[in-house]
């Protein structure tokens, strides 16, 4: 069975992330909010794989954070404060998983119509120099019109002489 790496990468970043800050903040050094570093993960997870795998991360981020801030006062539990910090941190993630999710689904789009243009545009061009009537293509242009002229050489029979010269 394979595992599609993109799909993964985002939830195991944020888990990794989120496993190294809390070793980090108990038994080294005092960690700072790891939120920011999050949000980026998930922009990246959804810039990757989709809004899918943004809005998993986006999700373990929030509870990794709300697990992360539990006990970082004198009593544990939550205050108005953290709990505006978590609403604050659920909206911008998610937020950040939609928006580059969708610029993602756009660029894929974009692709493929180019390179559906471009086949076309293969496609039209070798019929040209199928023709033996005398087409005229302009050279590198796939823009310009064409012309039809009676009694003109093929374009093969052009290519041929450009390049005996």
């Amino acid at each position: 069975m394979r595992f599609n790496w993109r799909e993964i990468l985002g939830p195991a970043l944020t888990t990794a992330t989120a496993l190294t800050a809390f070793l980090v903040d108990r038994h080294l050094v005092p960690v700072p909010n790891p939120a920011p570093l999050f949000v980026c993960i998930v922009a990246l997870a959804s810039s990757i794989s989709g809004i899918a795998s943004g809005m998993i991360s986006a999700a373990i981020a929030v509870v990794c954070s709300a697990a992360f801030f539990l006990n970082h006062r004198a009593t544990p539990g939550y205050d108005m404060s953290d709990l505006a910090r978590m609403l604050m941190l659920a909206a911008t993630a998610a937020g950040t998983a939609v928006i580059t999710g969708l610029l993602r689904k756009k660029w894929i789009d974009a692709f493929a119509w180019e390179q559906k243009h471009h086949a076309t545009a293969a496609r039209l061009a070798s019929a040209l120099d199928q023709v033996d009537i005398g087409i005229v293509r302009a050279p590198n242009s796939s823009t310009a019109p064409s012309a039809i002229i009676s009694r003109c050489p093929t374009n093969r029979q052009i290519a041929g002489r450009r390049s005996s010269r």
